[in-house]
């Protein structure tokens, strides 16, 4: 058997769509936490530079390259994996019927090996005094306890595969438009 026969009979489909969620993932990871961690560089008198306490982005800037890398991902890989990058949505399709349980864990390893991968090209990426990797801290101020983020977080997941697993069926051409702007928004909303 050659290497196209391969790529294309069943189990080969199932290696170059888990290959793309791992991919994609990757990509997510290494983008959208690299948003979040990135610092402006502030060259004080006498020449020495050094890294502004504060992100560069702002929360409106962070949601929007979520989004759009959302969208170009969905857009690149669509076609071959249905892109789910997230193990939630992964979930979500599999309870839905649209996807078989074999599917699901090859895509759930491929995803788990992803976001690993792009957060260790982000993390040696940085450097030492930057490696701040986008942890979330729930803030007393906005969200009322963690019992609030949790529900909240539950919401927000809950309209991501919601809309995933509408919309790639009923018009997958406005799929990463859709999808994108649906993280775009959970990202503002959190």
């Amino acid at each position: 058997m050659d290497l196209k026969q391969m790529l294309t009979s069943r189990y080969g489909d199932l290696t170059r769509a888990g290959v793309a969620e791992c991919v994609a993932t990757g990509i997510l990871v290494l983008f959208g936490c690299g948003t979040c961690t990135a610092k402006l560089s502030i060259t004080l008198p006498g020449g020495l530079q050094v890294l502004s306490p504060e992100p560069a982005l702002t929360l409106m800037g962070v949601a929007l390259i979520f989004g759009l890398v959302i969208m170009a991902l969905a857009s690149s890989f669509g076609h071959v994996s249905g892109c789910h990058i997230n193990p939630a949505v992964t979930l979500g399709v599999l309870i839905d019927g649209q996807i078989d349980i074999l599917k699901a864990v090859v895509y759930w390893i491929a995803q788990f090996l992803g976001a690993v991968l792009g957060a260790s090209i982000l993390y040696f990426m940085k450097t030492e005094s930057n490696r701040d990797l986008c942890q979330t801290k729930i803030t007393d101020t906005l969200i009322n306890g963690p019992g609030a983020a949790i529900v909240l977080e539950a919401f927000i997941t809950f309209l991501l595969v919601f809309v995933v697993c509408n919309v790639c069926e009923s018009n997958p051409t406005f799929a990463p438009l859709a999808i994108g702007l649906t993280v775009t928004v959970g990202h503002l909303l959190a």
